[in-house]
């Protein structure tokens, strides 16, 4: 899945940002306080607040359209077909009018698709939305009887038939599922992510309160990545030499020490995340944000 495109409508600084068009690449965005970088990627989130875009001459909230944010997606056919067999139950695609053979094969065929891009738009407290058929793959006539087909995952597989006279279109919750699967957001701000309870953790809070956590489990199951991590954070860090993660004395809590050695022979060598500079902390974050993501979106602000 690639972001391609993004319209925000209506929310919190913007009344309309026009197109703001991703590379396939890494994307920074830049700009003076106040400008709406926070706002871009909180309208990327999950969970879209119902901040409503506000002037002098239109404060009140009931005088306010509600927020708007316009996607454009490019996905994959296998990713769709992977998409069904993750949300599990039967699943709708419009294949216009069509007999039950040419059913078949009209999935068949989206199944196999490299490239197709999808048009959503949502609203707060609302799924991915789309005018019909959201695959764009034949014209809609209003008023006219369509046909759907019915995908339904099977021990690994997908049975496709036909589900008659309707307008079902599953594909844009497919979407807005897996849009929350590989969304993941940061806000780097200054805070204390050094010292964490027990637990395991594979993925990162957006607060990264879970930081130790997340490395402690990381060097355990994923020891080479856990190395490429420390080795990056050197690059960038010359004072840092290592990084650990330790079962505090007394608390039981984990914590991350930052060694100024690549040795780690004595833990009093050795000092808590939390006594480093703030950069610190927060370029671990990314990195292990990063790092113990397969496929996704990484936002930071």
């Amino acid at each position: 899945m690639k972001l391609v495109k993004i319209r925000i409508k209506g929310f919190q600084s913007f009344h309309d940002s026009g197109d703001i068009t991703f590379s396939e690449k890494i994307n920074i965005v830049v700009g003076q306080n106040n400008s709406g970088k926070s706002a871009l990627l909180r309208a990327l989130l999950p969970t879209l607040p119902d901040d409503r875009h506000r002037t002098s001459t239109k404060w009140q909230k009931f005088r306010l359209p509600r927020p708007e944010v316009f996607f454009t997606l490019e996905v994959s056919g296998a990713e769709i077909r992977d998409w069904v067999l993750i949300d599990g139950g039967q699943q709708y695609f419009p294949v216009g009018m069509s007999d039950n053979r040419l059913t078949v094969a009209f999935i068949e065929e989206l199944f196999k698709f490299q490239r197709l891009e999808l048009s959503v738009s949502r609203t707060p407290g609302n799924t991915f939305h789309s005018v019909y058929p959201s695959h764009r793959l034949f014209t809609y006539v209003p008023g006219s009887q369509q046909i759907a087909a019915a995908a339904t995952p099977n021990n690994g597989e997908i049975i496709v038939s036909n589900h008659g006279v309707s307008s079902n279109d599953s594909l844009p919750g497919l979407l807005f599922n897996a849009w929350n699967r590989v969304m993941f957001y940061f806000a780097a701000e200054r805070m204390t992510i050094g010292e964490a309870g027990p637990g395991y953790g594979s993925r990162l809070e957006p607060n990264a309160s879970n930081l130790p956590n997340v490395l402690h489990t990381l060097n355990s199951e994923r020891g080479d990545v856990f190395k490429q991590l420390v080795d990056h954070l050197r690059e960038i860090f010359q004072s840092v030499g290592n990084l650990s993660v330790r079962t505090r004395p007394g608390s039981h809590n984990l914590e991350i020490r930052v060694w100024p050695t690549e040795a780690m022979e004595r833990v009093e060598l050795s000092f808590p995340l939390n006594s480093s500079g703030t950069g610190v902390a927060q370029v671990i974050a990314l990195l292990a944000a990063i790092m113990t993501i397969d496929d996704g979106y990484i936002c930071n602000r």
